[in-house]
């Protein structure tokens, strides 16, 4: 069965970094194994471990491009830190998809994100991103707000909708500012520096996010259905 040493050293006792040649024993010391790791067999490696001897490995392909999808998951500290540093002596290009915004800060200079319209567009800083999808503006709030006032001074006038139609066209202007209280705090939490380390947390949070999001549009929509009505 493979071991450490033919994975990542199969013709010989040395490996070749950016043109460089050293010698296998170096090479996984840098990854953080030590030299009795040598001979054993990948898959008595632990997970910490076989994820280590990837990146190790990864780091040795001659590339121009690296493509890494989440590769933080179900990493220990002291491979999250080796993955850090291999990726900062990379000399090629690197795309990246990670909520691990530490990681990203320290690797990547520019940005790519669907705005809160749905479109592909590059931001300088993670931060701005989460700014643009998570902040309604205040002059959209404020309309919507609008319309759910007058709506509400109007119901007196018109009787066009049914009694519940018309108690739910009033309980809707409650329900939207308790969304929209619940909204901003978990906005709040996804901007979170400790949040943002635990991507299981930020996972929850923006579903719980966009779960009640979603709510609230439909809310709006419902609003302008009965408005129609009534007109």
């Amino acid at each position: 069965d493979e071991t450490l040493k033919t994975f990542l050293a199969p013709h010989g006792d040395s490996v070749v970094f950016q043109g460089r040649s050293i010698h296998i024993a170096s090479w996984i010391e840098r990854l953080g194994f030590s030299y009795n790791k040598l001979q054993t067999q990948i898959k008595k490696l632990s997970g910490g471990e076989k994820a280590r001897a990837l990146i190790a490995k990864l780091m040795l392909e001659e590339a121009d491009l690296l493509l890494l999808d989440e590769p933080t998951n179900d990493l220990d500290i002291p491979t999250l830190e080796i993955l850090e540093e291999s990726l900062q002596s990379f000399t090629g290009s690197i795309i990246l998809v990670s909520h691990d915004r530490y990681l990203l800060q320290k690797i990547c200079n520019t940005y790519l994100g669907f705005n809160k319209e749905g479109l592909l567009t590059t931001f300088n800083d993670p931060s701005i991103w989460q700014e643009n999808v998570f902040n309604q503006s205040k002059e959209t709030k404020s309309i919507k707000r609008e319309k759910l006032s007058t709506s509400n001074t109007r119901i007196k006038t018109q009787k066009k909708l049914s009694y519940l139609e018309d108690r739910e066209l009033k309980q809707i202007d409650e329900k939207v500012q308790k969304l929209e209280i619940e909204l901003e705090q978990l906005k709040q939490e996804l901007q979170d520096d400790k949040n943002q380390q635990d991507y299981k947390r930020m996972t929850e949070l923006s579903q719980s996010y966009e779960n009640k999001q979603k709510i609230c549009d439909q809310l709006y929509e419902r609003w302008q259905e009965l408005e129609d009505k009534k007109s």
